[in-house]
């Protein structure tokens, strides 16, 4: 799956633990768990927890749910941070989990339809 320059491509824990968009940069929603120096843990909308590597000052907030950019290259640390957006506490991370979903199995689709 290729995106235009300047177009992050929306994933969650499954979608990094793939591999497909090692070296991209990403978008990942979740609930910010737990900080540890330069890392931040977030609970992806699908479960699974990922850490992030984190400037200093970055502001972290227990349980706060954000949108974070950043580049994915799948180290131990797979994502190192870029911007971070509050998304607001009433966002459903299941619903939001479902729709990304859908949109990666139509797109895996596509570029298996494109190579029959």
């Amino acid at each position: 799956m290729s995106s235009s320059p300047g177009v992050f491509v929306r994933v969650n824990g499954e979608m990094i633990k793939s591999g497909v968009y090692d070296n991209k940069i990403v978008s990942i929603v979740g609930r910010m768990t737990k900080s540890m120096n330069d890392i931040v843990e977030i609970e992806c909308s699908d479960g699974i927890l990922v850490p992030i590597r984190v400037d200093e000052g970055f502001q972290f907030k227990a349980n706060q749910i954000v949108e974070i950019m950043g580049f994915l290259d799948n180290a131990s640390v797979p994502i190192q941070h870029f911007v971070t957006r509050d998304v607001g506490a009433n966002l459903s991370l299941s619903i939001y989990n479902d729709m990304i979903s859908k949109a990666w199995r139509k797109a895996d689709k596509k570029d298996a339809d494109s190579q029959v």
